[in-house]
């Protein structure tokens, strides 16, 4: 057993120290259990990728291939069988691999020991047919042992701790294995290569850790590579023995020496035309990058997660629905993916890419993976924007200064032609055929033609530009002016190749041109005809313009004033200071001036003139002259004088009148009462002292404002309606109105108000006179409040009086005792009916004896002294109603009552109103299993009420007039007790607080129950 045991460790030990690339594969489940130090070296995938990846992507099986398909070819297969698979790397690139596989069944499970070596290129090409297997299964440690060495290429050697071998795999070239084994391992290798193989055995000895070293040396023609593993072999922990593996791995060096050699020329070919590749695997949605695409996003290498979804975040927003386009087309219609789109950076910048793939499918032609190549394009697209940018530069450039360009190539005898050159001539691409001779006959005006053959034929002659200006005739029929230049362009030879030119719109400056020569020819006979003097100067201020304006005004001729100085010939010497001070302006390039001055005439009289002067200044900005009109305002300025002084006299007149409204307005201010003035549209234009007292609102925020400000919003209305407009009809006008302070307080005005006049009976404003009559209505609002609660109170102790006075109490409380004193005494004597009878007789006198108690309670009422005070109405419905919770436990009735509900008025009556009403709800809810009773705080038409409304019986909204006078019920006794008092009783408590109760309801909707309290706070 203990033997068993060694060997297992042994072969584990081999296992991990073969050079060969080996896994041990479960068949069932094509998952990887283990593989070797090898294996990973080759492909790069540790064993938890490697069970990610999955058996068929790792050796890229066809799609008609299943995983478990190719184990069971494995395991079928016939002994020293050897297939040849294609495998990936983790780098992305393709390794060829010799593939045998050997059937091993551990605890009952079957298992695949696969054996990979790599293969050059050229080999690939060896016809295989399928993956071999060791026929013969390991039935024990040693067999299988023995069978992994004995058909392993490489040179196995089990090794005593001094190095002497105890067994080897293969014979040595010249020597059997027999005549081996016993032999030290030091004398097969170069004496200088010693060393290197006792380092190696004593580390692993010492460590008992496998180590692998790798040897070379120089043959004839080549250089041969053996990579060594050394594995230790151990008992209770200690090294007895070492395992060696040789492989002559100089193909494989050679093979991954060319295949890094082609990966980085590829890679270096990527990144010389900044393209990178790309897998997309669909379904994991996994995305594989070359290192150049996170190079390309400014990425750290490894910090790309691997999915679409992180890709398509670094899309454009606006460019993400044509990605997704795209991909849709390449899957559903196997079109190659081509997409321009931006991408956004992680440094934030903004790029142009071009995504190009192709989709790969199964064999059910499910799409698998798409692979393919990104490229930043940033810089053609910039290029190409730059272009476009230039082009449309230029035909906006030739569109503005309307410039068109042409080539005509000599050998075509065609025109190449500008968009702008099309709208010069009027022409469409559609009917220019591009000929000279279409351009000369249909588009060139008929008198301008030999002109233009002239042209051409010296600028052929002469080889020399020869700038033209003609006419050319649209096909609308406008005639325009255009102005032409050409340039010759030859070949090698010195011949003419084509001609380039420019042909310029110049028929608004033609038109210009004319317009200027109209505007002198007018600009001449408006200096001879116009009222006003022209007299230009030279810079040296002396005379060169003098027209016949100037001799009427001053009386000199022009052939006396040319030449002269102003001053001392039209301008008095004693303002030579003023006049430079205006001419060095003028000399200056300031704006012209305007200026009047005293100016003599011919016959030495003094008039007054008006002076308009501006420099005159050429196409350089130089100021050569100046140029004047002159107006004689002699007469002007005389009557000006006169107006000014009836302004003065006015001015006077006004200050005098201003005066005297100044002390009215003083009178006015002094009054108590409000006093205030408007426009004839009621605007606010005076405000005085008494109304900032009556309103709160001083007088500087008052004006301007309308006087509907101090009116509450609903007699804004009435006061512009009945009060202002026929005041305007009237002239005066007089009304009690509702007026509020800035404090929002409300109070009553009498309202006095008149039309005011101007000093030509013309209506010119209106102004009130205002009394605070708030005491006086309130007095009155009392007296009528008494008023009719004495009625009330003497009705109701009028029907009160009635019946009391039939001593109704009496009888009954005799009827009710006697009753009680029968149905105690003679109980059984008495048959079921007159039980019955006698209980009725008590019923019906107790419901009397309570009667009488509501119409005293009434009364009360009416006749008892009001208490008031300020009371919490929201506590006062609490205590109410934990009475009658107090009294019907068993009621599960959800109560909703709003929070400070606080208000004046007389705690007692209100406690009985409240009273009244939530018995009602109370009562009215008491068949439902979920009853709801709520008081809370309501605003209606802009005012608060208070309103208790239930979910019960309700009734029908046609007697809502009935519910509050007495003895109205619209239920019957057996449906709901009561009297018909209650509502009546709440009535009159809510008139005595001034306000007013009304109800809502439906029928089996519930009933609402809305009052009000107007006692004053």
């Amino acid at each position: 057993m203990e033997s068993l045991i060694t060997i297992a460790k042994t072969l584990r030990t081999l296992f991990d120290a073969s050079l060969d690339a080996m896994a041990l594969v479960k068949v069932d489940s094509g998952k990887f259990v283990a593989i070797n130090d090898s294996h990973s070296r080759l492909f790069g995938y540790s064993l938890e990728a490697l069970n990610k990846l999955g058996l068929g992507r790792l050796y890229q099986l066809n799609s008609q291939t299943s995983a478990a398909e190719a184990l069971n070819q494995l395991k079928q297969a016939e002994p020293y069988e050897v297939f040849i698979w294609r495998a990936s790397n983790h780098l992305g690139g393709i390794v060829n691999v010799e593939i045998t596989g050997t059937d091993i069944e551990i605890d009952g499970g079957n298992y695949l020991l696969l054996v990979n070596k790599p293969i050059s290129e050229s080999s690939s090409t060896t016809k295989f047919s399928g993956m071999t297997s060791i026929a013969e299964a390991f039935h024990d440690a040693e067999a299988k042992w023995r069978s992994i060495t004995e058909h392993s290429a490489d040179h196995i050697m089990l090794l005593d701790t001094q190095g002497t071998i105890l067994y080897i795999n293969h014979t040595v070239p010249g020597l059997s294995i027999e005549q081996v084994i016993g032999l030290s391992a030091y004398n097969f290798v170069k004496p200088e290569q010693v060393p290197i193989l006792k380092n190696a055995y004593q580390n692993v000895i010492k460590t008992g850790q496998p180590t692998r070293f790798e040897i070379d040396y120089e043959t004839a023609n080549d250089v041969i590579y053996l990579e060594n593993h050394v594995g230790p072999v151990l008992r209770d922990g200690k090294v007895i023995a070492l395992t060696v593996a040789s492989r002559d791995v100089s193909r494989w060096r050679n093979t991954l020496k060319a295949l890094e050699k082609s990966q980085e020329h590829l890679r270096h070919a990527l990144e010389a035309s900044q393209m990178s590749t790309w897998e997309w695997d669909l379904e994991t949605n996994n995305v594989l990058w070359s290192d150049g695409v996170e190079s390309m996003f400014g990425m750290e290498s490894g910090s790309f997660q691997g999915s679409y979804e992180a890709f398509f975040n670094l899309v454009h927003p606006d460019d993400r629905q044509l990605l997704n386009v795209r991909i849709q087309q390449t899957l559903e219609h196997d079109v190659p993916l081509y997409v321009e789109h931006r991408c956004i950076y992680p440094d934030g910048s903004l790029h142009w890419l071009n995504s190009r793939g192709k989709v790969y499918r199964d064999a059910s032609a499910k799409p698998q993976r798409i692979i393919g190549t990104i490229t930043d394009i940033t810089q053609r697209r910039e290029s190409e924007e730059a272009l476009r940018q230039s082009e449309f530069l230029l035909a906006k450039s030739q569109e503005i200064a309307h410039i068109g360009s042409y080539s005509w190539d000599v050998a075509s005898n065609k025109y190449t032609w500008s968009d702008e050159m099309y709208r010069i001539f009027g022409l469409t691409k559609e009917i220019f055929d591009g000929s000279p001779e279409s351009v000369i006959e249909n588009a060139v005006h008929p008198k301008d033609r030999n002109k233009l053959y002239e042209g051409q034929k010296h600028l052929l002659e002469t080889k020399k530009p020869q700038p033209m200006e003609f006419r050319i005739t649209r096909p609308d029929g406008g005639i325009r002016h255009v102005y032409a230049n050409a340039y010759l362009n030859f070949d090698n030879q010195g011949n003419v190749k084509s001609t380039i030119g420019t042909v310029q719109d110049i028929t608004e400056r033609k038109l210009a041109e004319a317009a200027l020569r109209e505007s002198q020819q007018k600009l001449t006979l408006h200096f001879q005809l116009t009222p006003l003097g022209v007299i230009s100067f030279d810079t040296n201020f002396r005379i060169t313009e003098w027209n016949p304006a100037a001799e009427k005004i001053f009386g000199f001729t022009r052939e006396e004033a040319l030449g002269r100085l102003p001053v001392g010939f039209i301008v008095s010497e004693k303002i030579t200071r003023d006049v430079d001070k205006i001419w060095n302006a003028l000399l200056k390039l300031t704006a012209g001036t305007r200026n009047t001055n005293e100016n003599i005439t011919k016959s030495g009289k003094t008039i007054i003139c008006e002076w308009y002067n501006t420099p005159l200044i050429n196409a350089t900005g130089e100021v050569i002259g100046v140029a004047s009109l002159v107006e004689d305002v002699t007469a002007r300025i005389t009557a000006q004088r006169e107006l000014e002084k009836h302004r003065r006299h006015l001015e006077d007149l006004v200050n005098e009148r201003t005066a005297e409204i100044r002390e009215q307005a003083l009178i006015i201010n002094q009054i108590h009462d409000s006093v205030i003035a408007t426009d004839l549209h009621g605007y606010v234009t005076s405000w005085n002292r008494g109304s900032e007292r009556m309103f709160g609102y001083p007088a500087e925020e008052a004006a301007g404002k309308h006087i509907s400000f101090i009116c509450p919003e609903d007699q804004r209305e009435f006061l512009i309606n009945d009060v202002i407009n026929p005041l305007l009809e009237k002239g005066e006008h007089e009304t009690e109105v509702r007026l509020r302070r800035q404090s929002g307080e409300e109070f009553y005005a009498l309202l006095s108000l008149s039309v005011q006049h101007d000093e030509k009976g013309k209506r010119s404003g209106l102004i009130g006179y205002s009394i605070d009559i708030s005491d006086r209505k309130a007095a009155e609002a009392q007296i009528l409040q008494q008023q009719k609660a004495l009625e009330t109170a003497n009705r109701e102790l009028e029907a009160f009086s009635y019946s009391v006075s039939h001593d109704l109490r009496a009888p009954l409380r005799s009827i009710d005792g006697f009753s009680s004193v029968i149905y105690d005494d003679y109980y059984d004597l008495l048959d079921d009916e007159g039980k019955h009878n006698l209980q009725r007789i008590r019923h019906n006198t107790q419901r009397m004896a309570a009667l009488i108690d509501d119409l005293l309670q009434l009364s009360r009422v009416t006749r008892q002294e009001f208490h008031k005070e300020h009371i919490n109405l929201s506590l006062l419905a609490r205590d109410v109603i934990q009475k009658y919770k107090y009294e019907n436990p068993d009621r599960d009735v959800k109560i909703i009552i709003d929070e400070n509900m606080n208000d004046n008025g007389d705690a007692g009556l209100l406690r009985i109103a409240l009273d009244n009403l939530i018995s009602n709800a109370w009562k009215y809810t008491g068949k439902l299993q979920h009853a709801e009773i709520a008081f809370h705080k309501v605003k209606l038409n802009g005012s608060f009420a208070y309103c208790i409304e239930d979910n019960g019986v309700g009734f029908d909204m046609r007697y809502v007039d009935k519910l509050f006078g007495a003895f109205q019920r619209l239920h019957s006794p057996d449906e709901f007790s009561g009297n018909g008092i209650g509502l009546a009783t709440v009535s009159r408590i809510i008139q005595r607080h001034g306000g007013k109760i009304w109800a809502e309801g439906k029928i089996n909707k519930g009933a609402r129950f809305y009052f009000t309290l107007n006692i004053p706070h």
